[in-house]
Protein backbone atom coordinates (compact mmCIF):
# COMPACT_ATOMS: atom_id res chain seq x y z
CA UNK A 1 0.00 0.00 0.00
CA UNK A 2 1.15 3.11 -0.30
CA UNK A 3 0.35 6.98 -1.21
CA UNK A 4 1.19 8.79 -4.48
CA UNK A 5 0.96 12.39 -5.21
CA UNK A 6 0.38 14.20 -8.38
CA UNK A 7 0.63 17.58 -8.98
CA UNK A 8 -1.88 19.08 -11.38
CA UNK A 9 -0.67 19.10 -15.06
CA UNK A 10 1.50 16.33 -14.53
CA UNK A 11 2.20 12.45 -16.03
CA UNK A 12 3.65 9.34 -15.46
CA UNK A 13 5.22 7.32 -17.92
CA UNK A 14 3.31 4.39 -19.77
CA UNK A 15 4.10 1.43 -18.74
CA UNK A 16 2.78 -2.19 -17.93
CA UNK A 17 3.49 -4.99 -15.41
CA UNK A 18 3.98 -8.36 -16.44
CA UNK A 19 3.05 -9.53 -12.67
CA UNK A 20 1.87 -6.73 -10.83
CA UNK A 21 -1.70 -6.40 -10.40
CA UNK A 22 -2.38 -3.04 -9.05
CA UNK A 23 -5.57 -1.44 -7.53
CA UNK A 24 -6.16 2.98 -7.59
CA UNK A 25 -7.90 4.45 -4.81
CA UNK A 26 -8.65 8.35 -5.65
CA UNK A 27 -8.40 10.16 -2.18
CA UNK A 28 -8.60 13.62 -3.33
CA UNK A 29 -8.44 15.41 -6.75
CA UNK A 30 -9.32 13.97 -10.05
CA UNK A 31 -6.81 11.26 -12.64
CA UNK A 32 -7.20 10.38 -15.80
CA UNK A 33 -5.66 6.95 -16.82
CA UNK A 34 -4.78 6.52 -19.87
CA UNK A 35 -4.77 3.05 -21.72
CA UNK A 36 -2.98 1.09 -24.43
CA UNK A 37 -5.39 -1.26 -25.43
CA UNK A 38 -5.94 -3.76 -28.38
CA UNK A 39 -3.36 -2.38 -31.65
CA UNK A 40 -2.13 0.74 -30.15
CA UNK A 41 -5.30 2.13 -29.22
CA UNK A 42 -5.79 4.79 -26.83
CA UNK A 43 -8.30 4.86 -24.37
CA UNK A 44 -9.05 6.83 -20.79
CA UNK A 45 -11.21 6.94 -17.82
CA UNK A 46 -11.16 10.18 -15.84
CA UNK A 47 -11.45 9.13 -11.86
CA UNK A 48 -12.49 11.30 -8.91
CA UNK A 49 -12.54 11.31 -5.42
CA UNK A 50 -13.67 8.15 -3.49
CA UNK A 51 -13.18 5.83 -6.81
CA UNK A 52 -11.29 2.98 -7.51
CA UNK A 53 -9.49 1.72 -10.43
CA UNK A 54 -8.39 -2.15 -11.23
CA UNK A 55 -4.98 -2.09 -13.20
CA UNK A 56 -4.92 -6.40 -14.55
CA UNK A 57 -1.44 -7.39 -15.47
CA UNK A 58 -0.05 -6.64 -19.04
CA UNK A 59 -2.32 -3.58 -19.66
CA UNK A 60 -0.51 -0.75 -20.85
CA UNK A 61 -0.83 2.61 -18.65
CA UNK A 62 -0.15 6.17 -17.09
CA UNK A 63 -1.72 8.69 -14.70
CA UNK A 64 -2.13 12.05 -15.75
CA UNK A 65 -3.13 14.53 -13.10
CA UNK A 66 -6.19 17.05 -14.13
CA UNK A 67 -5.70 18.56 -10.79
CA UNK A 68 -3.57 17.95 -7.27
CA UNK A 69 -4.41 14.40 -6.64
CA UNK A 70 -3.72 11.88 -3.63
CA UNK A 71 -3.92 8.09 -4.96
CA UNK A 72 -3.97 5.41 -2.38
CA UNK A 73 -2.38 2.45 -4.61
CA UNK A 74 -1.90 -1.08 -3.39
CA UNK A 75 -1.16 -3.84 -5.27
CA UNK A 76 0.66 -7.57 -5.20
CA UNK A 77 4.26 -7.46 -3.92
CA UNK A 78 6.18 -4.14 -6.02
CA UNK A 79 9.10 -4.88 -8.07
CA UNK A 80 10.97 -2.24 -10.06
CA UNK A 81 11.85 -4.84 -12.25
CA UNK A 82 8.44 -5.55 -13.19
CA UNK A 83 7.80 -2.07 -14.34
CA UNK A 84 8.05 -2.21 -18.23
CA UNK A 85 8.52 1.70 -19.83
CA UNK A 86 6.90 2.08 -22.83
CA UNK A 87 6.62 5.62 -23.42
CA UNK A 88 8.66 8.60 -21.76
CA UNK A 89 6.18 10.80 -19.62
CA UNK A 90 8.72 13.71 -20.18
CA UNK A 91 8.11 13.77 -23.50
CA UNK A 92 5.35 11.72 -24.53
CA UNK A 93 1.73 13.06 -25.23
CA UNK A 94 -1.33 11.10 -24.74
CA UNK A 95 -3.45 11.69 -27.76
CA UNK A 96 -6.64 8.90 -27.55
CA UNK A 97 -8.19 7.65 -31.18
Amino acid sequence: LKEVFMKSNTQSSLEYHVNKDEFYYIQSGRLKVGMRIGRAKNKSVILKKGDVFHIPPGLMHMRIALEDTIIIEWSNKDDDTDSNIVEDGKIYKFVED
